[in-house]
C-alpha cells in the first residue's frame, strides 16, 4: 500500500506545491467533501501507482471508472433531497436525472433570454 507521503511527493514534484496530507485525505473521500483531484493530478497518481488507487475500490482504468457524459454533483441535505424527489415526481419526472436536466435547461434558457433583453435595452 502506497503511503500518503509518497503520493504527496509525486504531486509536489510535478508542480502541485500546495498538496498536503489533508489534500490527499479530502480527495480520497469525494462523496463526502464534494471535491476531487484535477484530472492531471489524478493521472499522475495513476501512472505512479497503477496498482494502488487513491480511492479504495476504485477501478484502475480511468475510462471504466468515469462516466462518459458530463456529471454535475450537488450536496444537499437528505430532507431537501427527499423534498426535491417528491416535487419532481409530482411534476411527472420518475427519475431525478431527467427532472434535474429539465431544471438546468430551463435555467439556461431563462438566463440567455435575460442576457438578450439586457443587450437589447443597452
Amino acid at each position: 500500500m502506497v503511503q500518503d507521503k509518497d503520493r504527496i511527493a509525486v504531486l509536489q514534484a510535478n508542480g502541485f506545491a500546495g498538496v498536503t496530507k489533508q489534500t490527499i485525505s479530502i480527495a480520497r473521500n469525494p462523496d463526502r467533501f464534494a471535491l476531487c483531484l484535477i484530472p492531471r493530478a489524478d493521472k499522475l497518481l495513476r501512472l505512479a501507482f497503477p496498482n494502488d488507487p487513491l480511492i479504495p475500490g476504485e477501478l484502475k482504468d480511468a475510462k471504466e471508472s468515469r462516466p462518459q457524459d458530463p456529471t454535475v454533483r450537488c450536496k444537499i441535505s437528505e430532507a431537501r433531497k427527499a423534498e426535491l424527489i417528491q416535487a419532481l415526481r409530482e411534476d411527472g419526472y420518475n427519475e431525478i436525472q431527467s427532472g434535474l436536466a429539465f431544471v438546468i435547461e430551463m435555467y439556461l434558457i431563462k438566463r440567455r433570454r435575460d442576457e438578450d433583453d439586457i443587450q437589447q435595452a443597452g
